[in-house]
């Protein structure tokens, strides 16, 4: 037997509904704060290999990029809520990355070392993906944490 529920305990159960999907649309947008620290990392990293290339510069900007990594990894798997289709995102996001700081590096060390025509623009270009995955999680609304 089900029971009724009258007008009022509606509206109650409604405006609970709507708060907690404003609170987990807003706690999703975690992912826009990671992104763009990812974008910024990614910048100085290529700038700093590109524009002062050097046996400490690579070890020491891989070391550290590692260990920005690892504590963005652990911020992310720490949050409650995900915006939706976080692994598509996530995932998309981080194989163009790879895709361009792949070219950018390549191309800037086989033909272009120390020039910042070539550094610049292709630091800023490894920002993309990023911040676009930045942007979309801002407009997206979260999911759960297990429909990451």
């Amino acid at each position: 037997m089900s029971e009724q529920i009258d007008a009022d305990q509606a509206r109650q159960a409604l405006a609970v509904a709507e708060a907690s999907g404003g609170a987990a649309a807003r706690s999703g947008r975690w992912y826009a704060l990671y992104s763009v620290v990812y974008a910024a990392m990614s910048v100085a990293l290529t700038l700093a290999v590109g524009l002062a290339p050097s046996v400490w510069t690579i070890g020491g900007g891989t070391v550290l990029w590692l260990i920005a990594v690892g504590a963005l990894s652990t911020y992310a798997l720490r949050r409650p809520v995900a915006p939706r289709r976080y692994a598509l995102l996530h995932t998309s996001s981080i194989v163009a990355w790879g895709v361009i700081y792949m070219v950018v590096m390549f191309g800037g060390t086989t033909g272009f070392r120390g020039d910042p025509a070539w550094w610049v623009p292709g630091a800023l270009l490894t920002a993309v993906p990023p911040l676009v995955a930045a942007a979309v999680a801002v407009r997206r609304p979260a999911g759960v944490a297990a429909a990451r």
